[in-house]
């Protein structure tokens, strides 16, 4: 939305699409793809800024909890500039 600037949308999506890829290459049963929106939900406040939604009505709180492990994984990987393990 146009009267929503954000600043920082390149760099959210970029970190967004490594984000995805890192899940389609070490996680592809955990991730279902990133939704695009015209609301900013804070995302224009820092670069690299994302909104992150665990589980669904369907998912169990446990399912969301061991979803966790594997995002934290994708998540330092991408932070750390490389797909290697370690």
């Amino acid at each position: 939305m146009s009267y929503l600037p954000n600043p920082y949308i390149e760099d959210n999506l970029a970190f967004s699409f490594q984000l995805e890829y890192q899940a389609a290459q070490y996680y592809p049963q955990f991730y279902r793809g990133i939704y695009l929106a015209g609301l900013r939900y804070n995302l224009h406040l820092r670069p690299r800024a994302l909104l992150l939604e665990a589980g669904a009505q369907t998912n169990t709180v446990e399912e969301v909890r061991n979803a966790m492990e594997p995002f934290a994984d994708i998540l330092n990987r991408v932070l750390k500039g490389s797909d290697k393990e370690g």
